[in-house]
């Protein structure tokens, strides 16, 4: 199996795992999940591991761009973003462990915690559920375009349930 670009080792030299990890997402990280709908990205993640009483915390800090497609012209939209998160890793000898977003579950023989899945769903939730182009930046070619194909809404289609209304008389 080929080692991820993204891990972050639990144990350091000391008995304590502790350390500041970079690293950088880019087009070519997004390329890897079929169908993904965020384009190109160029963002910087931080992250910064402490081990306290037996609970790891991973403090993840993003900063910078994410491209997808515009919800209503289609054409590229680029978003900034800045945000940070805590992820909770914990060790455990059961398989079946509650899932909570915010924790990870791992067994004690585990290593190193490979991020790429968790900055990925950040990521991708980090982005507006309706991506627009800011008012007046859409590509009004495009607008135009869909405006002569779109179905004409005043005329009358009948509804398939029309003829269930005479079921009852």
């Amino acid at each position: 199996m080929k080692k991820s670009l993204y891990t972050i080792p639990l144990k350091g030299a000391g008995s304590a795992a502790e350390g500041v990890f970079q690293f950088d997402i880019d087009s070519h990280f997004f390329n890897r999940y079929e169908g993904s709908e965020i384009l190109e990205a160029q963002v910087e993640v931080s992250s910064i591991l402490k081990e306290e009483y037996g609970v790891i915390e991973i403090e993840s800090f993003f900063k910078g761009t994410i491209v997808s497609t515009c919800d209503l012209c289609l054409e590229r939209v680029t978003f900034p973003i800045e945000f940070s998160n805590l992820l909770l890793v914990k060790s455990s000898t059961s398989e079946e462990c509650d899932d909570q977003s915010e924790v990870l579950y791992i067994t004690k023989n585990e290593k190193e915690v490979d991020m790429a899945q968790y900055f990925y769903d950040l990521l991708y939730l980090s982005l507006p559920v309706q991506r627009r182009h800011p008012t007046g930046e859409c590509n009004l070619e495009m607008l135009k375009k869909f405006e002569e194909i779109r179905v004409d809404r005043s005329v009358d289609i009948p509804s398939p349930f029309e003829k269930l209304k005479d079921i009852f008389n």
